[in-house]
């Protein structure tokens, strides 16, 4: 193998790449892109100004000389300055002498004076390695008698455009101006979320993780090359989430029996993409038979305990047959449960079916069906203006959102710390829930958990009447 020698210097204004010749294109790219090479800077820089028409063929820079017709006719010069315009194969720009872009330069042969004005704008781009093309700045060389570089500097742009004024004082020979390309990281928005029971979007966090090309991790956003192409890749959480949607369509075939989602290679000509990956909680439902039962889940059998059963890991999608003489009872999340009663022989089959629509009254409508144990969803506030608060469900205790089924005990005990009040004589709270009275400075009253807390917020110092001492 011939032996591969990089070397990359930037000084001053001169790149060079020596020793690279007669060696293998797909070769060298693996062996720069992993010495890293390919990454820093001044590589990146060195190949802008080669696709430029900047660099010869031995790795050196063109001075404006190189791109001067040597056929110059004398009478026709109209300055003392020697004018040069390096060529760009990705941009069509034309050069002016005047703002209003109407005289235009000739820059074949163009000769000006100190004090002149060089105007210049794009006209088009025609890059076919990428749509993120763009002039980062025009580069102005000021050449002296003996043809060195006595002054340099870059005048950024953003739309293309150059206004360049030729110092007053100028005593050189020439000046060289190079339009310099660069290319607009691409900036991909990444999202992974959950549709809620009142069908709205939120955003998870920690579902999953990102990663391009199998190897980047990103996160949120990201800027990624402009003119390579990419893989993205979602690899979530599959023992807490499973798939629902993607938005643009991936192409994992079956995304149910992996945990990962991948998408389509994404070209250098694509515009900025966003990538969302719809997820939900694995669904959690409970069965308890009045009397023995046959269960399949997805055509499979499944055991019963005591005529009950329970699973933490359905999906959308998911079938449930229950056949059974007697009645059946289900809860968890069955506002994403369809179900069938049908008769048969030995008493009813019961088909259900998880879905993705959750209706807000599914519990009314299954309970024609089936029995359901209701689940609210309620927001215990810990915050009490005269002391300490603990709410406790089933002697657990709880604070913030909690879900609470029928049959549960949910509790808050309010303990005055502020010496000034005091409970009022026979106070049931505003609710009108019945207290026992533990002693003056604390007591404990019990929530009813039916329809009217779902959705609601308790509020301790509401489902209490205290009062000033004074006024008691």
């Amino acid at each position: 193998m011939r032996k591969l020698c990089a070397v990359i210097s930037c000084i001053g204004f001169m790149v060079l790449l020596n020793g690279c010749t007669a060696i293998d294109s797909t070769i060298e790219k693996v062996i720069l892109k992993e010495a890293g090479i390919t990454e820093r800077d001044d590589y990146i820089l060195y190949q802008q100004q080669k696709e430029a028409g900047l660099i010869d063929e031995d790795g050196y820079y063109i001075y404006p000389n190189n791109y001067q017709s040597d056929n110059l006719v004398e009478e026709n010069r109209n300055g003392s300055i020697r004018v040069t315009f390096a060529a760009n194969p990705f941009v069509d720009i034309m050069y002016y002498e005047d703002e209003d872009m109407t005289k235009i330069i000739d820059t074949d042969q163009c000769y000006l004076n100190p004090g002149d004005d060089i105007y210049a704008a794009v006209k088009d781009y025609n890059n076919n390695n990428s749509n993120r093309y763009h002039i980062k700045e025009y580069r102005i060389l000021q050449y002296g008698e003996e043809g060195t570089v006595e002054n340099q500097y870059e005048q950024l742009t953003e739309d293309g455009t150059l206004k360049y004024k030729i110092p007053d004082d100028f005593d050189g020979t020439e000046i060289g101006i190079f339009p310099i390309g660069d290319y607009t990281d691409r900036e991909l928005i990444l999202e992974a979320y959950y549709i809620d029971d009142n069908g709205d979007k939120q955003i998870l966090g920690n579902a999953g993780e990102w990663t391009i090309n199998g190897e980047e991790k990103v996160d949120g956003s990201t800027k990624i090359s402009p003119i390579e192409p990419y893989t993205l890749k979602f690899d979530y959480d599959e023992n807490n989430y499973f798939y629902v949607d993607c938005e643009p369509e991936c192409f994992t075939k079956d995304p149910n029996d992996v945990n990962y989602i991948e998408f389509w290679e994404v070209n250098p000509m694509d515009e900025d993409k966003s990538y969302s990956v719809e997820l939900h909680e694995l669904l959690d439902i409970a069965i308890e038979t009045e009397k023995e039962a046959k269960i399949k889940v997805n055509g499979s059998d499944v055991e019963t305990k005591r005529n009950k059963y329970s699973s933490s890991k359905l999906k959308y999608g998911d079938e449930i047959i229950i056949e059974t003489a007697g009645e059946c009872t289900i809860d968890g999340d069955y506002q994403h449960i369809s179900a069938i009663k049908d008769p048969i022989s030995s008493g009813y089959r019961y088909t259900l079916r998880l879905t993705r629509e959750s209706i807000g009254n599914t519990a009314d409508e299954l309970n024609g069906i089936i029995n359901v144990i209701h689940t609210f969803d309620v927001n215990l506030d810990p915050a009490c203006e005269y002391g300490n608060c603990i709410y406790e469900m089933d002697g657990d205790e709880v604070s913030g959102e909690v879900k609470v089924k029928e049959g549960q005990k949910l509790t808050l005990t309010y303990e005055i710390t502020d010496g000034d009040y005091t409970f009022a004589d026979k106070s049931e709270g505003i609710r009108g829930v019945i207290h026992n009275i533990i002693n003056s400075s604390e007591r404990t009253v019990t929530i009813p958990v039916n329809s009217e807390i779902d959705g609601t917020t308790i509020r301790p110092d509401e489902m209490f009447n205290i009062v000033r001492k004074e006024e008691k």
